[in-house]
């Protein structure tokens, strides 16, 4: 009989970073262990039937939709997730391990797992945590919820060394896991590329202020200075209304023909395979799984400089935001006129998910 474990995710199954790092790990660890994963949404995300597919089951401790009424009932939240966590344990048998995936938030499911006396109880950091809250009261509360961690976690994980240090700070013993991609969807060899007469950019994340689509709008406004047949394309979904500030600017500059908006369930492997260069102007990244995905794909990546360089198999370049998007816009010009978009040969065989997959094994067998 396979051993359990119960993952706690966030408040959306949807094509995001943190969701693909999770699906990631079912997929290719669902033959040793049962999978159940705990969401705080009712809807239903992309990767749903997947996960169920594999053989477990989906709690679900739904949020409300009003943001005011979140942030006020977020502090009762931990007192209430604690003993719901406590009977969803008691009544869905015994797990191995508990594996959080929602931060500095993990602590009452935590707690609740140590109680309930499963052995492995995990805390792992997908973001670069900044603890700067304007009220006192809160950076008392998120020193106090790091401590609650210290004391009840057995394991402390991120994808990148900033990822554990803006999260579990120096004291802490943590360990350093990479974010994977799928080596099987994204192989250039099954793809035909396309010839290329003018850049064809792309960029991949939740359309928000964080992925900064408006600057890397300026950046293409520039291209297409040089090259009028270029192309853009955008692929994700939309948080906090950022995409009406995005198709704002797109009818304003009079880019409706040369700007295309995907869903986050667009075909991106073969999107990246039409593809000549992957621009990600990110204000903050712990990692970008995108990247790996991109650079599997064969295309040269420009990325901001605040992006850790752990992602970085050999086709990123880094620049500041700080600067005039003529300056992104002249690298991405003068890399196209020495390539033609021609695909690069990357080893991103590091960060495969099979590869990756064996080192949560270890932390589920530890």
């Amino acid at each position: 009989m396979k051993e359990r474990i119960l993952l706690v995710g966030e408040s959306t199954f949807e094509k995001g970073g943190l969701q693909t790092v999770i699906m990631s790990i079912v997929r290719c660890l669902h033959t040793y262990y049962t999978f159940d994963l705990l969401l705080f949404t009712d809807q239903k995300g992309y990767y749903d039937d997947e996960f169920i597919s594999y053989g477990g089951t989906i709690f679900q401790f739904p949020k409300s939709s009003n943001k005011t009424i979140r942030k006020i009932s977020n502090y009762f939240n931990y007192i209430l997730y604690y003993y719901k966590t406590k009977r969803l344990i008691k009544e869905n048998g015994n797990y191995k391990a508990i594996h959080c995936h929602n931060g500095i938030d993990a602590l009452p499911f935590i707690m609740a797992a140590k109680i309930m006396a499963i052995p492995i109880r995990i805390v792992h950091s997908h973001v670069v945590y900044k603890n700067n809250h304007a009220f006192f009261t809160r950076k008392i509360i998120d020193k106090l919820l790091r401590l609650g961690l210290k004391r009840n976690s057995t394991a402390f994980i991120g994808c990148s060394d900033i990822a554990c240090v803006s999260m579990f700070g120096n004291k802490i013993r943590s360990q350093i896991v990479p974010n994977s991609y799928n080596e099987k969807l994204f192989n250039q060899k099954l793809y035909a590329r396309a010839l290329f007469t003018a850049p064809i950019l792309i960029q991949i994340g939740s359309f928000s202020d964080l992925k900064n689509q408006l600057y890397t709008l300026r950046i293409f406004s520039e291209v297409l200075k040089t090259y009028p047949d270029s192309k853009l394309h955008f692929v994700g979904f939309d948080l906090d209304n950022y995409k009406y500030r995005i198709e704002n600017y797109i009818n304003e500059n009079g880019l409706e023909e040369s700007v295309i908006l995907h869903p986050c369930d667009a075909d991106t492997p073969y999107l990246l395979s039409q593809s000549s260069h992957y621009i990600q102007p990110s204000r903050s990244e712990s990692f970008a799984i995108v990247l790996l995905e991109a650079q599997a794909m064969g295309l040269r990546c420009l990325v901001s400089d605040v992006v850790p360089t752990i992602s970085n198999c050999g086709g990123c370049e880094y620049l500041s935001i700080d600067v005039e998007p003529s300056i992104w816009a002249t690298f991405i010009i003068d890399d196209f006129k020495k390539t033609k978009g021609k695909a690069h040969q990357w080893d991103c065989s590091n960060f495969t998910q099979n590869n990756i997959s064996e080192l949560y094994h270890k932390l589920y067998t530890s």
